[in-house]
């Protein structure tokens, strides 16, 4: 299938992130129970210091938490950031949903935004 490449107006995260599947799935985790305002605030100095998921460890904890703390429930985004960085560079997953904190919306961000199952 082909995955759309117009952004809609809307100005979603995800549409930025389709061609880095794991900074999707980092966006969406920080945009659980957040605002896209708040997100936005903090996604691109994350992303300047954990460029991919190999970059992140949990070593990485303090410097996680201290970047997505204006996010609110830092302590567990960053504990789902380091356990879905880990699986996620293991490559060892069938379904997005197999790994730690994916739940529904980030899985559907993925279906639709990296696959393009609209």
């Amino acid at each position: 299938m082909r995955v759309p490449t117009a952004k809609s107006p809307l100005g979603l995260i995800q549409e930025d992130l389709r061609q880095e599947p794991w900074k999707l799935l980092i966006a969406c985790i920080m945009l659980n129970q957040t605002s896209i305002f708040q997100v936005r605030g903090v996604i691109w100095t994350f992303f300047a210091q954990f460029p991919n998921s190999t970059t992140i460890a949990e070593n990485s904890r303090d410097q996680i938490e201290k970047i997505i703390k204006p996010l609110g429930l830092y302590k567990r985004r960053a504990t789902s950031i380091i356990k879905m960085s880990a699986q996620f560079s293991l490559g060892t997953w069938a379904k997005i949903d197999e790994l730690y904190g994916v739940g529904k919306y980030a899985a559907d961000s993925y279906s639709i935004f990296v696959l393009g199952n609209l």
